[in-house]
């Protein structure tokens, strides 16, 4: 399975390089906030320095913004510049679970007809949208953030799926117990950029006696909101393992993730446990027998 890394900035990536040269990150770009960033990176693709980059519309992003993201200058920009992506997404305009969206699928009409080929987003699993892309055999079909929120939902969205070979993207999860109980191709996240601001670490600590090991531990400073329940990174049961696995895996000392830079550091060593997601849960897929 891939795991694509949203909000990614060129300065991102070069540290994390910096830690793990031989790295190949996974890298979702949002059109609205493109920026003098997106050459660079993907040029960086272009090298063979990435595994892939793919365009979101980023329309659910700013849908409550006073100039949305429009239709005509995505299809402009795609016409230009869409072969150099992996793959791009529809342009969703409605995002209401209740039925079929007739204004989405015009937009994938038009994107089509000016030569185009974007992956369509399910948003509602009734009225018809389901269906209406098995009857199409689409080869990608990206799942929504709101649908992949239950599991129920998803296993009957890829059940629909079943005899096609239809890969699917899903929007805004990387929960270790929900994903590798459905073959999903790809997701993505900006977690990492997330966790860190906050001064958050993820790792996956072997010795956790849950299916998913994510632990989050807190690096910042003691005057924090009293209900965050992450422990401090003193108080830390498995902190010599923590320790250890930082050094081996990144060479940080654990001064680097409380100095001045520690936000950095600490998006930098979330980077790696989304990487490290990533192989868990594509083994995972391989034991259960799920197709690639």
């Amino acid at each position: 399975m891939r795991l694509y890394l949203s909000a990614m900035r060129i300065n991102d990536i070069k540290r994390y390089r910096e830690r793990r040269p031989d790295a190949k990150l996974n890298v979702l770009l949002s059109y609205p906030y493109l920026n003098g960033d997106t050459s660079e990176i993907l040029a960086m693709w272009n090298r063979g320095e990435l595994s892939s980059v793919i365009l979101d519309s980023g329309a659910y992003t700013d849908q409550n913004a006073q100039r949305p993201t429009n239709l005509a200058a995505y299809i402009a920009y795609l016409q230009g510049c869409g072969q150099q992506y992996d793959h791009y997404f529809n342009l969703d305009s409605d995002f209401s679970e209740m039925g079929f969206s007739a204004q989405n699928l015009e937009n994938l009409i038009q994107m089509r007809q000016a030569g185009l080929d974007p992956v369509p987003v399910i948003h509602s699993v009734y009225g018809g949208e389901v269906q209406y892309y098995v009857n199409q055999a689409s080869p990608i079909v990206a799942l929504g953030s709101a649908q992949a929120r239950d599991m129920r939902v998803m296993r009957r969205v890829f059940a629909a799926f079943l005899n096609l070979q239809t890969k699917f993207h899903i929007f805004g999860a990387t929960d270790y117990s929900r994903l590798i109980e459905v073959p999903a191709f790809s997701c993505d996240s900006s977690t990492w950029r997330r966790a860190g601001i906050p001064c958050h670490l993820r790792w996956w600590n072997p010795a956790s006696p849950a299916v998913d090991k994510t632990e989050k531990i807190y690096f910042g400073s003691f005057d924090r909101e009293r209900n965050d329940p992450t422990p401090y990174f003193n108080e830390y049961r498995y902190l010599g393992e923590l320790q250890a696995y930082l050094k081996e895996e990144l060479n940080f000392e654990l001064y680097q993730l409380v100095g001045p830079y520690r936000v950095e550091n600490l998006m930098t060593a979330n980077i790696h446990h989304f990487v490290k997601l990533e192989k868990l849960i594509t083994e995972e897929h391989l034991r259960r027998g799920f197709p690639y």
